[in-house]
């Protein structure tokens, strides 16, 4: 059963700051649809963009698996018996992800794994995803993180990478923050609720914009960078090497 995010109804004298325990892990699922405007086809084409890229025996990384999504709807995709695996640094969240691959009828291997993906050793890989990710990794070891997984792609290769994104203009940001605002509301959350949890992720998610995202890929050598979709200020971006 599907348990409804109720974390921030409750008026709190002090919010702490955001992460993904115990408590998050368990309406986790109900959190990331309701706040994320177009998660599902977002992570819908990420599946769809991986599996075009997999092959027999190809190894595919989801980075920060989360609760399993992704890897989920990637192994109902695919038709090559891929082997992939899936890394957290939340045993709360990977426990979510066990229960929820282990219930899948697939004969596509999967490997969970915990740890601090900036500190891991990657396989060399055909696809590496990561959704809504990156952006909680401290700014300034995002380059190094993506260097790594690009030196640790399979020529042609790809990173698919879904991300928040922030804007240069003030006035944009303050449309799109609106909208945004708006979209939560429309999913039932209160301005309580959207306060307290604004207040709760300020200084864990740290956005980039949509030109640091693209300049930073090309600079670590990606051969082409398309962004693939936007939903409001979420967008999926598609780099090859």
């Amino acid at each position: 059963m599907l348990l409804v995010d109720d974390i921030y109804q409750q008026k709190q004298e002090q919010v702490e700051n955001f992460c993904f325990d115990e408590k998050v892990a368990n309406v986790f699922d109900d959190m990331i649809n309701r706040s994320v405007p177009g998660y599902r086809i977002i992570n819908h084409y990420s599946t769809i963009i991986a599996s075009t890229y997999l092959r027999y025996g190809d190894t595919c990384y989801d980075l920060g698996c989360s609760t399993g999504d992704t890897l989920y709807r990637l192994r109902q995709l695919l038709q090559a018996k891929a082997h992939l695996i899936g890394v957290d640094n939340s045993t709360a969240m990977l426990d979510k992800c066990q229960q929820k691959l282990s219930q899948q009828t697939s004969d596509i291997a999967y490997t969970l794994e915990c740890g601090d993906i900036c500190e891991l050793n990657l396989k060399l890989a055909t696809v590496y995803l990561m959704n809504f990710t990156l952006q909680f990794i401290l700014p300034h070891k995002r380059l190094t993180l993506l260097a790594k997984i690009h030196t640790n792609l399979k020529e042609n290769g790809v990173l698919v990478l879904a991300e928040k994104i922030k804007f240069s203009s003030a006035d944009e940001q303050a449309n799109f923050d609106m909208w945004h605002k708006m979209f939560k509301k429309s999913q039932g959350y209160s301005d309580l609720e959207i306060q307290q949890k604004r207040a709760a992720i300020e200084n864990t998610l740290i956005a980039d914009n949509l030109e640091q995202h693209m300049c930073r890929l090309t600079r670590i050598g990606f051969n082409k960078v398309y962004k693939a979709c936007q939903f409001l200020n979420f967008v999926l971006l598609v780099a090859v090497k």
